[in-house]
């Protein structure tokens, strides 16, 4: 279930979302065999940190 959201336009189904990660974080993923996670309160985009009230 989506939480709709007024000013948010969801994107239709055959839309694709990229992520990107700088080569130096993928590089190391390769060479750890670790994921990196920057804490959510480090994020620049406060869209990406922000918690939306359960939907259950």
């Amino acid at each position: 279930m989506l939480l709709e959201l007024p000013g948010i336009e969801l994107p239709d189904d055959a839309d694709f979302l990229w992520k990107y990660m700088s080569f130096e974080k993928f590089v190391s993923l390769l060479g750890t065999k670790s994921l990196y996670f920057t804490r959510a309160d480090k994020f620049e985009d406060p869209l990406e940190r922000r918690f939306y009230p359960s939907t259950s």
